[in-house]
């Protein structure tokens, strides 16, 4: 799938550790051009990308949630 334009994309669960899925899906969606909004209550940044530590903080549309747990 490639987004027409840029789609965004929150992912609850985003992790630092490279060796999560989280972190794989957003180096692969970061690549693909989607705008990644991190949702982690551990980290502060992300792949250059600054978290945020819950879904209510996010300013603007969302158009696809993913969800990573443990």
């Amino acid at each position: 799938m490639h987004p027409s334009s840029t789609r965004n994309v929150a992912i609850v669960g985003a992790s630092s550790k490279k060796d999560r899925y989280a972190h794989m899906a957003q180096e692969l969606l970061m690549e693909k051009g989607y705008k990644v909004i991190p949702v982690s209550a551990r980290d502060k940044e992300i792949l250059g990308i600054q978290t945020i530590d819950a879904l209510n903080k996010i300013q603007g549309p969302v158009d696809t949630v993913t969800l990573y747990v443990g």
